[in-house]
């Protein structure tokens, strides 16, 4: 049943305490597979997946896709079927409480330094894991721990294996990614592409698994090239178990539309950039012979190709895109490319946009400018650019409190370069205040904070008195802010596009 596995691993995750955005675990989940093909645990995988997701059976999931089908047409389930349903979830329930109960008694021995056995191992494992997977899915959330700013784009797998890889992985040599290139195919022509890369693999010479991490706007998929038994192999974490065959792929990545668009990036497990040359080569020279062409750049799925470049922050793509008209202004997609490379911090991707004539106030599915949007991913270097722009128009937007509080602590760390043009541009645009929604006993609450109260959060009085004007909120409001349950510093909770 389609998304059940995937679901599963989530609700086990938030058991053992993991938090994973909207997007899910699709892209880590993705990395961890290609490294158990590198390291030859892809059966270890596949066991552990299983296990976590309840081990039910392909008969039981049928049953449960049918009763859903029907139950969304209107149908009532019988007796029989409800029974089968609370049987089954409540088998699912026991399974986890013994999982979570399993592992804090291995944690315990530890503490203890009691020897474990094999199996209390493989349970501590399980956490690993999933802390894996949260950090390739949203590596920005850690940056103060690794003090380096991550991505989720694909150019930062390289260094993200070092601190999420497995331990196999990591002793085994490094990922590395050789090349990657935003891709719009018909099924035909995604058969082709995979036929031709799996030729390039073998007339290089090259005798390991390839991985490739195809991302789609909002998510993630895996491929591995084995060149030993000329096999595909790939992995929709919304569609368990893996496939095969590359017709199999080709209409499971198409389904009923025209195309299917990802970003598609080959790595390898190395242990140096010489012992991959002639691949990187080979596979370099495959996207040479599907360079873009006016007609794929108008094409359009989820998004256009620019717009994936502009994501990845492929500087290359995105300029011979924009040199081919691509639309850089489209309507009917959740955002342009101008907006997610502003949310991602993608600056000379903004340039070369804005030169082709990107619209910069061009808002989002849910009415939010690039601006906002970029700081409230902490992109200070790319809010700075952007208040400089002629002809931007930013007004104040509703957003939660954590949001606003966002904008507190982007100021913060780049004070006070930052406050002052966002000062400087407020006093000569629009009221200086930032809008957002607090809950107080179950109902909404309009709060208005503005650049004074993110002085005062700072600490900086004399800003704030500066900065005060006739309809800005007093400190009463920044000290419920601070004080409350949440007043820890959060790390910044950019969504993974």
């Amino acid at each position: 049943m389609e998304g059940w596995v995937h679901n599963r691993l989530l609700e086990v995750a938030e058991r053992l305490d993991y938090c994973f955005t909207s997007q899910g675990m699709c892209h880590g989940m993705t990395m961890r597979w290609i490294e158990a093909a590198f390291v030859g645990e892809l059966n270890k995988f596949n066991e552990r997946i299983n296990i976590l997701s309840g081990n039910v059976s392909e008969a039981d999931l049928t049953k449960m896709h049918e009763l859903g089908i029907k139950m969304t047409q209107g149908e009532v389930p019988s007796a029989i079927d409800v029974e089968f349903i609370t049987s089954l979830y409540q088998d699912l329930h026991t399974q986890d409480l013994r999982l979570v109960e399993g592992i804090e008694r291995a944690r315990e021995k530890v503490r203890q330094h009691i020897s474990l056995d094999s199996n209390e191992r493989d349970l501590l494992e399980i956490p690993a894991f999933f802390e894996s997977i949260s950090i390739y899915s949203n590596p920005i959330r850690f940056t103060k721990i690794f003090d380096q700013k991550f991505s989720s784009k694909h150019s930062d797998l390289d260094s993200l294996s070092a601190f999420a890889g497995s331990a196999a992985t990591v002793a085994s040599g490094h990922i590395m990614t050789l090349c990657s290139k935003p891709i719009m195919y018909t099924n035909e022509e995604m058969q082709a592409y995979l036929r031709e890369l799996a030729q390039a693999i073998k007339d290089s010479g090259y005798s390991e698994n390839v991985g490739f991490m195809g991302s789609q706007f909002t998510h993630s998929m895996g491929f591995v090239y084995n060149p030993n038994i000329d096999e595909w192999s790939f992995l929709d974490i919304n569609k368990w178990p893996i496939m095969t065959s590359i017709s199999d792929i080709a209409s499971t990545l198409v389904g009923a539309r025209p195309y299917i668009s990802m970003y598609m990036s080959a790595m390898v497990l190395t242990h140096s950039e010489d012992e991959v040359l002639a691949l990187k080569s080979a596979l370099q020279q495959v996207n040479e012979d599907h360079d873009f062409t006016m007609e794929m750049a108008m094409r359009q799925d989820q998004v256009n190709l620019v717009t994936l470049a502009a994501q990845h922050d492929d500087l290359v793509s995105v300029t011979k895109l924009c040199a081919l008209s691509a639309n850089l202004n489209p309507s009917g997609q959740r955002c342009s490319p101008f907006f997610i490379a502003a949310h991602k911090g993608h600056l000379e991707c903004l340039k070369v946009l804005s030169s082709y004539g990107a619209d910069i106030n061009q808002v989002d599915e849910k009415g939010v400018h690039p601006m906002w949007s970029a700081a409230f991913a902490g992109q200070a270097e790319t809010v700075l650019w952007l208040l400089k722009q002629p002809g931007i128009k930013v007004t104040p937007v509703e957003r939660t409190v954590d949001e606003i509080c966002q904008i507190g602590y982007l100021l913060e760390d780049n004070h006070p370069e930052l406050l002052q043009r966002f000062s400087d541009f407020f006093d000569n645009k629009i009221s200086p205040s930032i809008e957002g929604k607090s809950r107080e006993d179950g109902g909404e609450t309009l709060c208005c904070v503005s650049l004074q109260d993110i002085a005062f959060i700072m600490g900086d009085d004399e800003l704030a008195s500066q900065l005060e004007s006739k309809n800005m909120s007093i400190k009463e409001k920044l000290n419920k802010l601070r004080n409350d349950d949440s007043s820890e510093k959060p790390a910044p909770n950019t969504p993974t596009l």
